[in-house]
C-alpha cells in the first residue's frame, strides 16, 4: 500500500480550489512545475487521474471529486496534530479584513474551518467595503484581506472569479419602462458603481429602494421583495431568482487574498474561503 505525501495532497487540494497550478504555486511559495510534479506523483501513487487539464482551466475528474473530501480531512488532521505542540504557546490572534461583497457571507464557514485546523487561533475580524478592507491590510492593520479586485493591482492571490448578477424575489418586481428599484450598499461601494453604470449605459432609469449596511441586509431586502440587488452569483438567496431578461450584463471580479502569512496558515486561509464557495455552489445546484 502506498503512503500519501502531505505536500502532494496539499498541492492537489489547492490546485482544485484555485483552479490553476499557478495559483497553488503562489500560495505554497514554489513553482508551477513543482506543483505539477507533486500532483503527478500523487496520481501515480493512487493509480487514478485526479485532474483534467486544459489550456484554460484545471478541474477535478470524477475520481478527483471523490478524493477531494478525504484529502481535505487528512490535511485538517495533519495540521491539527502539529498545532498540539503549540498549546503551551500564547494564542495567536489572526486579524482579518473581509470585503463584504467579496466573502462576507462565507465568513462563518471559513472561520470554522480555520478553527478546526488551528484550535489556538483567535480572530479579530473587520468587514466592510473591499476598498476599505484593502486599505486596512495596506496599513498593516490586518494579517490578511479577502477583497473584490476590480483594479489593475497585481498583488495578491486570485482565489476565484465571482460573477455579479441581478437578483430579486420575483421577476415581477420590475417592468421595463419603470424605474428599477435598486438595493445596494452605500457609496463608494464598487458593486453599486458597477450596477449604476450598467443601468445608465443601457438607458434604464433607477431609484434607490434600499441602502443597507451589509450584504446580509441586501439579501434580506431582496427576499422581502423590496427591489433588485446586484450581488455575486454565489450570494443569491435561496428564495430569490437571477434576472437576466431586459437587464444589462454585470462584470465579474477576482476575489483575491492579500496576505504575507506563511504556510501552512496562508494556504489554510485560502482553502477555507474556497471551501465556503464550493459548499454554497453545491447547495444552490442541488
Amino acid at each position: 500500500m502506498q503512503n500519501l505525501a502531505i505536500e502532494q495532497l496539499r498541492s492537489f487540494v489547492l490546485v482544485t480550489d484555485c483552479g490553476s497550478f499557478t495559483g497553488a504555486a503562489e500560495l505554497l511559495g514554489t513553482t508551477q512545475s513543482a506543483i505539477s510534479l507533486r500532483v503527478r506523483r500523487l496520481e501515480q501513487a493512487i493509480g487514478k487521474r485526479l485532474l483534467a487539464r486544459t489550456p484554460r482551466a484545471v478541474s477535478p475528474t470524477p475520481d478527483g471529486v471523490r478524493f477531494l473530501g478525504p484529502a481535505r480531512e487528512i490535511l485538517a488532521v495533519h495540521d491539527r496534530a502539529l498545532s498540539v505542540f503549540e498549546v503551551g504557546a500564547p494564542a495567536m490572534t489572526l486579524r482579518a479584513a473581509i470585503g463584504d461583497h467579496a466573502a462576507g457571507t462565507l465568513l462563518g464557514t471559513a472561520l470554522n474551518h480555520l478553527q478546526q485546523a488551528f484550535p489556538a487561533l483567535l480572530f479579530d475580524v473587520s468587514v466592510g467595503l473591499s476598498a476599505e478592507m484593502q486599505g486596512r491590510y495596506d496599513a498593516g492593520k490586518a494579517d490578511f484581506a479577502i477583497v473584490r479586485m476590480d483594479t489593475s493591482r497585481r498583488q495578491g492571490i486570485s482565489l476565484y472569479r465571482d460573477q455579479l448578477v441581478w437578483c430579486a424575489r420575483s421577476p415581477e418586481i420590475w417592468k421595463p419602462g419603470a424605474a428599477l428599484p435598486l438595493l445596494t450598499l452605500p457609496e463608494p461601494c464598487t458593486v453599486r458603481i458597477a450596477a449604476v453604470r450598467a443601468l445608465e449605459s443601457a438607458n434604464i432609469g433607477w431609484r434607490l429602494a434600499f441602502s443597507g449596511g451589509s450584504v446580509a441586509a441586501l439579501q434580506s431586502a431582496a427576499s422581502a421583495g423590496l427591489g433588485i440587488a446586484a450581488i455575486g452569483r454565489n450570494q443569491v438567496p435561496a428564495d430569490c431568482v437571477v434576472l437576466d431578461q431586459g437587464l444589462p450584463a454585470l462584470p465579474a471580479s477576482k476575489i483575491t487574498l492579500l496576505t504575507a502569512l506563511s504556510d501552512p496558515l496562508r494556504s489554510a486561509v485560502a482553502a477555507a474561503f474556497a471551501v465556503g464557495v464550493s459548499n454554497r455552489v453545491a447547495v444552490s445546484t442541488s
